[in-house]
């Protein structure tokens, strides 16, 4: 199997690649610039909707989307279809679990950032679902070395993402709202780890599909979380005077 299954010489592709591209460079501006950021985590509004609630939602409907095109789509059960089903519904019950039972919500979400999320993920499954699932037969798929890579990138990402939330939820005692910065982990090199971990497993999930769209949606939130922890950094700087800004925001050494 070729490790890219896009036609890349369709003017029409090219047109919706251009458009993804300029899509990324769109997010990051609106959230480095916080002139749209979305409001959850230390950078929430006034919300009204309980945050624990709000994640749940908006973890699950991608879990959904995703099944619905894979069992219309005649539930293909070769190793690639039943891999790429069980890496994104994996990567979105994670992070229902975690809502549920790991993390430690101090206050509420808006309205308008809840019904953002939720469109952005539930739009994210469903293009990966609709490639994979409904352009990829059976039959023309084998194991391949793209999907060795992309399931070891997928699960490594899940281990580091899972490994940092728990001591983000280590990190305040009882019902206390007081931030304290993680200083464990990868927490020593980098903002936020948590969304290395993430950022991995959006890749693994492009490496093993062989789309170029599903790059492009690792593109798009490589570009928000960048944008995101640019701005975490900024708000510890602000927030603790000794924090070292020598820290990098997502790669150690690198980025």
């Amino acid at each position: 199997m070729s490790w890219i299954l896009t036609d890349l010489s369709s003017p029409v592709n090219i047109i919706r690649f251009t458009g993804f591209f300029i899509l990324g460079l769109i997010v990051f501006y609106l959230e480095y610039s916080k002139r749209f950021q979305l409001q959850y985590s230390k950078f929430r509004g006034q919300g009204n909707f309980p945050t624990r609630r709000g994640m749940v939602i908006i973890y699950t409907v991608p879990i959904i989307t995703y099944l619905f095109v894979y069992y219309s789509s005649g539930h293909p059960n070769s190793l690639y279809h039943i891999s790429l089903c069980i890496f994104v519904c994996f990567h979105f019950l994670k992070r229902v679990l975690e809502a549920i039972f790991l993390h430690k919500y101090s206050g509420n979400m808006g309205l308008l950032s809840l019904g953002l999320i939720t469109y952005v993920y539930s739009a994210a499954a469903y293009t990966i679902a609709e490639p994979v699932n409904r352009l990829v037969k059976s039959e023309q798929i084998n194991l391949t070395s793209a999907l060795l890579l992309g399931g070891f990138i997928f699960i490594a990402g899940q281990i580091i993402n899972l490994y940092h939330h728990i001591i983000l939820a280590g990190l305040r005692k009882g019902d206390s709202k007081d931030y304290v910065v993680p200083q464990t982990g990868l927490f020593s090199y980098v903002v936020c780890p948590h969304y290395t971990g993430e950022l991995l497993s959006w890749l693994g999930i492009a490496i093993s599909s062989c789309f170029v769209e599903i790059y492009l949606i690792f593109w798009i939130m490589f570009s928000y979380l960048l944008a995101r922890s640019i701005n975490t950094k900024k708000w510890y700087v602000e927030k603790f005077p000794d924090f070292p800004k020598s820290r990098k925001f997502l790669f150690p050494y690198i980025l």
